[in-house]
């Protein structure tokens, strides 16, 4: 049976998961599907979300990554169909590579998997955070402060990181040129998704 693949006017009219599920997935093909979640804020108001998911079987297990929110517009924080397919296509890439065991000491460049590579949802520490975005430290609490970067997840009693696929998300918003309020949303709407994680 052939997958119909999505069209923006098929995502526009989705309005929440099918009656009595809390979760719905749509497929779009090749791994990459939408996931349509409700579920309550803080302050118990009733809300629909959409992100985009891709999954991918990793020696004989199906697992998925989050690859971040559903944006309607490429002006809108998150990830047109359009987007979110040009994202897929190099996790197609990785995942259907043969992965062996990195050997990190072979002394050669380009042997080595990265974590993104190696864990779909990779945890990044702040000096990963501070490399890939360009930011100092003092900098990257700050816009934490200002609520325009998400708080890191605990790890420990010392020890926080953010997954990685929320640092591509925000990477992207920077890169298109999001309005500080659009930045800020997204931070919510990241920072809300971690609850619903599967």
């Amino acid at each position: 049976m052939a997958i119909e693949l999505l069209d923006p006017l098929t995502i526009k009219a989705i309005k929440g998961p099918d009656p009595g599920k809390k979760v719905t997935r749509h497929n779009d093909g090749g791994g990459l599907w939408l996931r349509v979640t409700k579920h309550k804020s803080k302050n118990g108001v009733e809300r629909v979300s959409k992100s985009w998911e891709f999954f991918f079987t990793l020696n004989s297990k199906t697992t998925c990554t989050g690859l971040g929110p559903f944006a309607p517009t490429d002006k809108a924080p998150g990830l047109t169909l359009a987007a979110a397919r040009d994202e897929a296509y190099p996790h197609r890439h990785v995942r259907n590579r043969p992965m062996t065991a990195p050997n990190t000491d072979t002394g050669q460049r380009g042997n080595a998997f990265s974590p993104t590579q190696l864990v779909p949802n990779a945890l990044l520490r702040t000096k990963d955070v501070c490399a890939v975005t360009g930011m100092a430290r003092p900098t990257l609490y700050e816009a934490m402060a200002a609520q325009l970067w998400p708080r890191p997840i605990k790890l420990g009693a010392k020890s926080s990181a953010w997954p990685a696929t929320e640092v591509n998300a925000m990477l992207a918003a920077r890169v298109r040129g999001a309005s500080i309020d659009e930045i800020k949303a997204l931070v919510v709407t990241l920072t809300d998704a971690r609850q619903h994680c599967a």
